[in-house]
Parts: structure tokens; C-alpha cells; sequence
């Protein structure tokens, strides 16, 4: 009867560290969202071109751009990586940009 509750209790603490994992990294991902926003807006407007290691500022070493209307499924293929908050584009000025740090998405736009 013991070993059933300790099996209970480690496999609930097992459950929880998943959760608490996958909140994290969404809150990753909305920092190094509003991070790089900021970057971004803070360009001259003047500027017609800029390196994005010069505007992001959190460590990533793959991107990708996705063009207007990109299907999930498709960037999820692409990318290798699936996660929740993925929307479908919804007008022609709306491109998606994925950026991945070892495989795992850190910024998603």
C-alpha cells in the first residue's frame, strides 16, 4: 500500500515539473518577444537594414522566417519543434519569425 502512494506522490511531482517547465519557457518566450520588440522599435527609422544579432538580445543560433498565411503544420515541420501559442497568420503584412537556441524555440514572433 506504501509503495502505491510513493508511486502516486512521484508521478504528481513528475506532473508538476512538466507543468512548471513548459510555463517557464512560455514566459522565455514572451520576454524575448517584448525584448526584441523594444530593440526593434528603438531603430532609427532611417535604418534600411539591420543585423539581427545586433537587435536581439538573448542567445539563439538558428531563425526562421515564415512568409503571410505559412500553415502551422508547416512551420511546426520546418522548425522541428511544437509548441502551443503557434498562430495562423491572418493578413498579407504578417510574416512569423522562429528563433531556436538548441533546438528549443526562445523567441517566437
Amino acid at each position: 500500500m506504501k509503495s502505491k502512494k510513493t508511486l502516486a506522490m512521484i508521478a504528481i511531482g513528475i506532473v508538476c515539473i512538466v507543468v512548471l517547465i513548459n510555463f517557464i519557457k512560455k514566459d522565455l518566450w514572451d520576454i524575448n518577444s517584448r525584448l526584441l520588440q523594444e530593440q526593434v522599435l528603438s531603430i532609427g527609422q532611417s535604418v534600411d537594414t539591420i543585423n539581427l544579432l545586433d537587435v536581439t538580445p538573448f542567445e539563439w543560433d538558428v531563425v526562421y522566417s515564415f512568409d503571410p498565411y505559412t500553415a502551422k503544420g508547416q512551420i511546426y515541420e520546418t522548425v522541428g519543434y511544437r509548441w502551443d501559442n503557434i498562430r495562423e497568420t491572418v493578413s498579407e503584412g504578417m510574416n512569423q519569425i522562429v528563433f531556436l537556441k538548441n533546438g528549443e524555440v526562445v523567441c517566437y514572433v
